[in-house]
């Protein structure tokens, strides 16, 4: 059984095997501890994919899954994989069920003068709304693959391990997108008005 202090632990102390061997005898600890450990991320990846429409439902259902399924899991590989894995089927079945790709729009931001170079944070402003509509245009899997690589910080082997398929496909993807994003990304920021402060 669990140590009963397992879900105390920060998430980069957590052990996996130890985890595992709680989920799997069914430790109360070791599903507080799944869930703190992968709250966030799961999280993460259904706003990304979801841009915020259904996200709270996609993240119960996720962990309702991993509950319902830790059984299944025969660890050829890394738990945050299958945890991923999961998560992004939820996803991408909603998105079928809507039938459209929604985008996120932040249009609605408080303005607040606490003094701040305003030229300067118009134009990041503008870089990060030009990104976010950037990354808004790719399909659910690009976006998908680009999230969890550059986000998440899985390997192209455990992307492929998640979409069900092979890593040559995931780097492939991944250059496309990475290009796609350069070929499409302004060439220049617009230029502070008047001279240097």
């Amino acid at each position: 059984m669990a140590d009963a202090s397992i879900h105390l632990l920060p998430p980069e102390l957590v052990d996996e095997e130890r985890l595992l061997e709680g989920l799997r005898t069914g430790a109360p600890d070791a599903f507080r501890a799944l869930y703190r450990l992968y709250l966030p991320k799961v999280a993460s990846l259904c706003r990304m994919l979801l841009r915020d429409v259904g996200v709270d439902d996609a993240v119960q259902d996720t962990f309702l899954r991993i509950f319902r399924n830790i059984h299944n899991f025969r660890g050829d590989s890394r738990l945050t994989t299958w945890v991923h894995r999961i998560a992004t089927n939820v996803c991408l079945s909603e998105l079928r069920q809507r039938g459209t790709w929604r985008a996120r729009h932040d249009d609605q931001a408080d303005e607040v003068d606490d003094g701040r170079d305003v030229e300067a944070d118009f134009a990041l402003k503008q870089s990060s709304q030009h990104l976010q509509a950037l990354l808004d245009s790719l399909d659910p899997v690009k976006r998908t693959t680009f999230f969890l690589h550059h986000v998440e910080g899985l390997t192209a082997a455990e992307i492929g391990m998640v979409l069900g398929e092979q890593r040559g496909t995931v780097l492939k993807r991944l250059q496309r997108t990475r290009e796609d994003l350069l070929a499409r990304w302004p060439t220049a920021l617009p230029e502070k008005a008047g001279g240097q402060p």
